[in-house]
């Protein structure tokens, strides 16, 4: 439960600490997903439907024209509005081409195109009884017209096809109304001649007879051809073979009629064949008569067909409309998380007193000072300016990181300075006999703040001795510019008295300072230094009663023993060696780690009952560093 507390409150802290970096991202997000929904989204389409109702049948079957001996039905409502001559008449009505006579002008390709271009905005779609136009376009009053002009145009175009095609159907049923009276006279006029010239004909009843019953036979023949076509190729066995038998019986029953035919008098024969040819003449003639009347009755009713058209009307939106909203909660949402990204990186990279003011009140955790940001090599300059010219470069490099000597009055020797003073509130009077100075993480600027400060408190006149317990990455003896060895480890290893292990100020002298320096340098004889030592450490010296024995003889020798302990994340050394002393000194980058890997240190060294001091900001910008001067404004 105080877990979830504990998280609750960081976020909250979190989100107000970067409330405007979350909120701008986020707005602008939301508008670039706007922007980008505007400029992506097509071009709103907006649809309007006429529908074209007929109230009685175009064409029936009795009303069906020959051309060439075929017939031909009325074109279908639907084929009628895919064809051009609808598309050029509402094309014509809506002012996109005009009214032009000439028929080559009317196939010239821009003439053409615009008629084209009409045709594919407009969709159609038959219904029984009639059919659905649907017209598409950029704006609804555009659609609604461009469905009622092609709805008006179909009427037209419809009636003047009506017209034109019971015209033609009358003339062509004339034509063959004459060709089929002629036809018939013609016969008639033979029959006449023959038997002019021939007189009366013996047997012509008999053959008339006879050619009769060969036609009828013949057309029963050929159907049981195609009974028999029927039959084998739906495999029905039986009726094919009944089929088979009749045939037979006909074929006997043809030859038998042919044979009487042929041995009848040729004159008889020939009569019978024009009698005949009249009778095909007259049923032909018939048939042509009874559909001209049926043809003239078929334009009388279809000058009453009724069409209605329900009128489109403007559509109230687009077919597809333009989800903005969509598009602004999407951008927004990217927003947020950018926003969140960005906060979170500021969170991990900047310390800031926004920073600090999160840290003390998250962790409960004063703030005991900050170390300025600086540039290594300006730095170099000024400690350069100051002292002597025989100071070599290694001696140089040693002091300008040294700041109460190499330059006492820069921020970061008056950031050491804070610390100290800090440190007294913080700890009360008289300071605690062991303290450790450890990190979050690697390379947050743990052994810069340990020496700085061991040379500081050695100034004001403390005894001090500063300890390099990081066995694994010892670099005390690099800042001061000593020897590794003997050291820590070895007089943990047993192989050397922990007093003869001690450096002084003596050691300093014959070190990478030099003599200049360590002489302008007060008080610096109450300085000792405990380097790492050249073994190899382990994890394991760390909790032996060695160190516990060891660190009771050196508060009983120094007023303050210092132990520059590792980072507290990679290993436990830094936890272990924290439970053993009477306080804790947290020095923290905010670059680095960040916050979650701040809380986690603080967490493993309360739960190792060690007491934290306080925390040393470092790599902090120079904004900051009038608010922070003081424990009082740090620890509110």
């Amino acid at each position: 439960m105080m877990h979830f507390a504990d998280t609750f409150a960081d976020g909250s802290h979190f989100t107000r600490r970067h409330w405007l970096l979350i909120l701008v991202v986020t707005l602008v997000g939301a508008a670039a997903g706007g922007a980008m929904g505007w400029l992506l989204a097509p071009a709103p389409e907006y649809l309007a439907t006429a529908t074209v109702r007929l109230q009685s049948a175009f064409l029936s079957d009795s009303s069906q024209v020959v051309h060439d001996g075929q017939a031909s039905e009325g074109l279908s409502p639907l084929g009628a509005v895919f064809s051009l001559a609808i598309a050029e008449e509402a094309a014509r009505r809506l002012n996109m081409v005009p009214a032009i006579g000439d028929p080559d002008m009317r196939k010239a390709a821009p003439y053409l195109g615009v008629i084209q271009r009409l045709r594919q905005h407009i969709e159609t779609r038959a219904v029984p009884g009639g059919v659905v136009i649907t017209a598409s376009s950029d704006r609804p009053d555009s659609a609604a017209s461009m469905a009622n002009t092609v709805a008006d145009a179909y009427h037209i175009e419809r009636k003047r096809w009506r017209d034109q095609r019971w015209v033609e159907g009358k003339r062509l049923i004339e034509a063959q109304l004459v060709g089929a009276e002629q036809r018939l006279g013609e016969a008639e006029q033979d029959l006449r001649e023959f038997q002019e010239r021939e007189g009366p004909v013996l047997y012509a009843e008999e053959a008339k007879a006879t050619l009769d019953s060969i036609n009828w036979l013949e057309r029963e023949q050929e159907e049981l051809q195609r009974t028999k076509a029927e039959a084998g190729r739906l495999e029905e066995t039986q009726k094919l073979r009944g089929a088979q038998a009749q045939e037979a019986v006909l074929v006997k029953q043809l030859a038998r009629a042919r044979e009487r035919y042929a041995r009848l008098p040729k004159a008889a024969a020939q009569v019978a064949r024009l009698e005949r040819g009249i009778k095909v003449e007259a049923e032909a003639y018939e048939r042509l008569k009874a559909q001209s009347d049926r043809h003239v009755l078929f334009g009388a009713q279809q000058q009453g067909e009724q069409i209605d058209i329900e009128p489109a009307v403007a559509p109230a939106g687009p077919r597809t409309p333009l989800c903005l909203r969509w598009w602004l909660v999407g951008g927004g949402m990217v927003g947020l998380s950018l926003g969140l990204v960005g906060a979170f990186w500021r969170e991990t990279r900047a310390t800031s007193l926004r920073t600090i003011d999160g840290v003390q009140v998250s962790l409960n955790l004063p703030v005991l000072g900050v170390l300025p940001r600086y540039r290594e090599r300006a730095l170099r300059q000024r400690v350069a300016e100051r002292l002597p010219a025989s100071l070599t470069p290694e001696g140089l490099a040693v002091i300008s990181k040294l700041f109460p000597l190499g330059s006492p009055e820069s921020p970061q020797a008056e950031g050491i300075r804070a610390v100290q003073a800090n440190l007294e509130f913080a700890a009360g009077d008289p300071l605690p006999k062991v303290l450790t100075v450890t990190s979050v993480g690697v390379g947050e600027g743990k052994t810069l703040t340990a020496v700085n400060l061991a040379v500081s408190l050695a100034q004001e006149g403390r005894r001090v001795l500063l300890v390099d317990a990081d066995l694994r990455r010892p670099t005390v003896h690099e800042r001061l510019g000593l020897a590794r060895d003997p050291g820590l480890a070895d007089v943990l290893g047993g192989s050397v008295p922990w007093r003869s292990a001690v450096q002084s100020v003596a050691d300093l002298l014959l070190g990478s300072l030099g003599i200049d320096p360590v002489m302008r340098a007060p008080r610096l004889d109450n300085l000792s230094i405990l380097p790492a030592g050249s073994q190899a450490g382990s994890s394991q010296p760390m909790s032996s009663a060695k160190l516990t024995a060891l660190l009771k003889e050196m508060r009983e020798a120094y007023d303050l023993v210092l132990l520059d302990t590792p980072a507290i994340l990679p290993i436990l050394d830094a936890v272990r060696m924290s439970a053993k002393a009477d306080g804790t000194i947290l020095v923290f980058q905010g670059g680095k780690g960040g916050f979650p890997a701040l809380k986690r240190a603080k967490f493993l060294l309360d739960h190792a009952r060690a007491k934290v001091l306080g925390l040393v900001l470092t790599n902090v910008g120079p904004e900051v560093l009038p608010e922070t001067g003081a424990y009082g404004s740090d620890s509110q």
